[in-house]
């Protein structure tokens, strides 16, 4: 008798912390907390990656003597590696990318963008308004105030705004969406007299999204970044 209560204490134990192996692999505690508490868990986790970048770009030291370039936008920006493809000398790259933020989180954390005085700023957003399917309208007047805001509070920064790059067919965004987006924001350029930089094309291929050059049918891979960086060099020179 004595046997068996060990022995089944033994595989309690085993189980135990097998499922808290399991749960601390797999977030399933917070997973678990967010449903109990009514969150919703993947927005809870973006919100702490926006949360402690935003602080993080408050904190960036800057150097002196160099030239200032901020790259503002979401993941497409944050992984982006812009020192290694760019490459050049007297530039600091500040680059403010994070990963699934959208045109009113670009807008709510413009502040360390501002206070950099940044000799240029490029900015590439849009495309996780389009893919979570938002007011599209919305987001087009978001992106107008993120400009405006620009403008007034850094008139010494030239203003570069990209456009939206092509996505996969796979990830079924709204037809047209993509390229409709991309009128007002070379209308909101023209407006504001920034410049726009039609990147779009650089990733097409026979007028679709050219997949040799996307990893999951929205991010670049090397050869994509390449490409884009390519461009850009002449104009952060």
């Amino acid at each position: 008798m004595r046997k068996f209560f060990y022995t089944s204490i033994f595989f309690n134990v085993i189980f135990m912390i097998l499922l808290c192996m399991i749960s601390f692999r797999y977030d399933l505690h917070k997973k678990l907390y967010c449903r109990i508490f009514g969150l919703n868990y993947e927005e809870k986790m973006e919100r702490v990656h926006y949360n402690q970048l935003v602080n993080v770009f408050n904190k960036m030291p800057e150097r002196e003597g160099v030239h200032k370039i901020i790259f503002l936008g979401d993941s497409i920006t944050e992984f982006m590696y812009f020192d290694e493809f760019l490459n050049i000398p007297d530039v600091q790259i500040m680059k403010q990318g994070i990963a699934g933020d959208k045109t009113a989180g670009i807008l709510e954390r413009l502040d360390p963008v501002i206070n950099a005085h940044a000799e240029k700023i490029f900015i590439l957003a849009g495309v996780n308004d389009i893919w979570t399917k938002l007011d599209l309208n919305q987001s087009k007047k978001n992106y107008r105030a993120i400009i405006k805001k620009l403008c007034e509070n850094s008139p010494e920064s030239k203003i570069y705004i990209q456009s939206i790059l092509p996505v996969s067919e796979s990830l079924k965004f709204t037809e047209g969406a993509i390229e409709d987006f991309n009128k007002e924001l070379k209308k909101i350029a023209a407006d504001f007299k920034c410049e726009y930089l039609d990147i779009y094309p650089l990733f097409t291929l026979c007028g679709k999204a050219n997949e040799n050059l996307l990893v999951d049918g929205i991010h670049m891979n090397g050869d994509g970044m390449e490409i884009w960086g390519n461009f850009l060099r002449k104009y952060v020179k």
